[in-house]
């Protein structure tokens, strides 16, 4: 086996060291948007924000008619992911998208 031997990491890391982390590992996912860490009075939480999409494929859930799986990105990773490191807490978000003056909110009815 050639490559390069990968050691777990056995220290603390800080929210910001966590951040970082997930920055290096997502950087070549389409998904991945970007990391950052809030405070807030009561916690400090690392925030990974993926994109706005939903994933799709078979596993046959009997639940959907075509037996496929359908989730939001960063819910998929929520589940497959930590939601906590160290005593961090994780929040996997969804990237806002900027609606236009064609979104339902701003559009006028005529009466």
């Amino acid at each position: 086996m050639e490559g390069n031997r990968v050691l777990p990491i056995t220290r603390s890391l800080s929210p910001r060291e966590i951040a970082n982390l997930y920055r290096i590992a997502f950087r070549t996912n389409r998904l991945f948007n970007f990391a950052v860490v809030r405070s807030s009075i009561s916690f400090t939480a690392v925030f990974p924000v993926f994109k706005a999409r939903v994933i799709q494929f078979f596993n046959d859930d009997l639940s959907d008619l075509f037996r496929n799986f359908n989730r939001v990105a960063a819910f998929v990773f929520r589940d497959v992911l930590r939601n906590r490191i160290n005593r961090t807490p994780i929040l996997f978000s969804t990237a806002s998208q900027q609606t236009g003056s064609t979104s339902y909110r701003h559009r006028k009815v005529k009466t």
